[in-house]
Formats: structure tokens, sequence, C-alpha cells
């Protein structure tokens, strides 16, 4: 169950970066019922893959820089 949390939760992430409607570090968290050092190792992991995540102190949100569209899919199949 984990990994689907964790999938769900990263997936909840990206949508709000591309909405630029994240709050900052610690409202982000507690939206994710996360802790902050949590929030950040999901940054570090996409920014791992190249994606340039910002944040706009005027606006008080993260963002991605450039527009990159970010689809999360898992590679497997699960049939019940």
């Amino acid at each position: 169950m984990k990994f689907f949390d964790t999938l769900n939760r990263l997936k909840v992430i990206v949508l709000e970066l591309e909405n630029e409607n994240t709050g900052n570090a610690d409202e982000l968290a507690a939206k994710l019922n996360i802790s902050r050092r949590m929030l950040y190792n999901y940054f570090e992991y996409l920014q791992s893959y190249n994606i340039e995540i910002k944040f706009d102190r005027k606006r008080n949100t993260y963002f991605l820089k450039d527009d990159v569209k970010i689809e999360i899919k898992p590679p497997f199949i699960i049939i019940p």
C-alpha cells in the first residue's frame, strides 16, 4: 500500500506544481500530510530527472521552470 501512497502523493505534488498553487513548503506538506523533509525528498526525486522546481516568494508558490509537462504512469499492470 505504501507504494500507491507514494505514487498518489507524487501525482498531487506534480498537479499542484503545474497549477502553481502550492503555497510554501509547510503548507504543501500539511496538505499532503507529510513532513517538510519528506516534501523536499519528493522535490529531489523530481529534480533527479532534470525537472527544475522554483519558488516565487511574491506569489507564495512553487512552480515548474520552463512549463514542463509531467505524466506519472506506472510501468506495470495490476490484474485482479
